[in-house]
């Protein structure tokens, strides 16, 4: 008998569903993310470049960036297609604990225990606005 597989090395923080609905993502304590199949169950990729835990996580509606934050106080947006980070967010003080896309997609919103709303934009990653 095959000991029990582990999708992650630590304690699961979140799983999403993709907006097609083929795939799930899963972030952990042990600083990764992971693309899964959601028909064969099989691991498609494994995302590394947290510094910490990944708290939060959220795919565009066209599918194509995942936005992650985690306790090392950065929002990561990440080219699913490839498995690169494509920027680095760094404007919280404190973890990131929750990100969402905008229904068009243009837009990111983060927020964490540093008590504020940081509005992104997508395509350059430049900061539109704080909510406090």
């Amino acid at each position: 008998m095959l000991p029990p597989f582990r999708a992650h090395e630590n304690e699961i923080t979140t799983v999403i569903f993709s907006p097609d609905k083929q795939k799930i993502a899963s972030s952990s304590f042990d600083t990764t993310i992971k693309l899964w199949d959601l028909v064969s169950g099989k691991e498609l990729k494994t995302l590394r470049g947290h510094q910490g835990f990944v708290n939060a996580l959220d795919i565009s509606p066209d599918g194509k960036i995942l936005a992650s934050g985690g306790t090392d106080k950065t929002v990561k947006l990440w080219d699913l297609a490839t498995g690169i980070t494509v920027r680095t967010l760094k404007e919280h003080k404190n973890y990131v604990n929750a990100v969402i896309f905008s229904p068009d997609g243009r837009s990111l919103f983060s927020s964490g225990a540093d008590d504020i709303i940081q509005q992104w934009e997508v395509s350059s990653g430049k900061k539109v606005r704080t909510f406090m």
